[in-house]
């Protein structure tokens, strides 16, 4: 049971991080969006989630 607990954990925290970098108005921003910076502030949030979502892979992969 508890070996198959972290890569449960690891997959979930992945596929939570796919579906926030797919749907960026889901985002919590700390910037209001206007039409003037909704490209460049979905294109950082989109990309801190990628990151984030590879070091998080990284890291339950060394774990595991």
């Amino acid at each position: 049971m508890s070996l198959l607990l972290l890569p449960a954990v690891g997959m979930g925290i992945f596929i939570l991080l796919t579906v926030v970098g797919r749907n960026p108005q889901a985002m919590n921003l700390p910037v209001r969006v206007t039409d003037e910076n909704r490209e460049r502030v979905y294109g950082a949030g989109i990309q801190f989630i990628h990151i984030l979502r590879m070091v998080t892979a990284a890291l339950f992969a060394y774990l595991v």
